[in-house]
């Protein structure tokens, strides 16, 4: 939900939030009202949210698994037969009599 493609961009995203929020802060003056607002507005946008939404996102990130499953193993999965097979409608119908 919260994980991005990688730990690197999310950081990254988070570094450039972090620089729109200081930037809000420390120079309101020269931005103005409405640019503090919309430096602070394009933070939240960064960030996907509150600073605590980036945090999660970004432990999620570290916790995905490495890989996942191409597209190959899951067809050499499916062409692979099955050791178990599913016995036949009329046996089963069979042996309820």
């Amino acid at each position: 939900m919260f994980c991005s493609s990688s730990v690197s961009m999310h950081v990254l995203r988070g570094a450039a939030a972090l620089a729109l929020i200081a930037s809000a802060t420390w120079f309101n003056q020269a931005l103005g009202s409405t640019g503090s607002v919309l430096a602070l507005v394009g933070a939240v946008l960064l960030m996907r949210g509150c600073p605590m939404c980036w945090l999660l996102g970004l432990i999620e990130t570290i916790k995905k698994p490495a890989q996942a499953p191409s597209w190959e193993s899951k067809a050499k999965e499916l062409q692979e037969p099955r050791l178990k097979r599913r016995p036949a409608p009329t046996a089963v119908f069979r042996s309820l009599r």
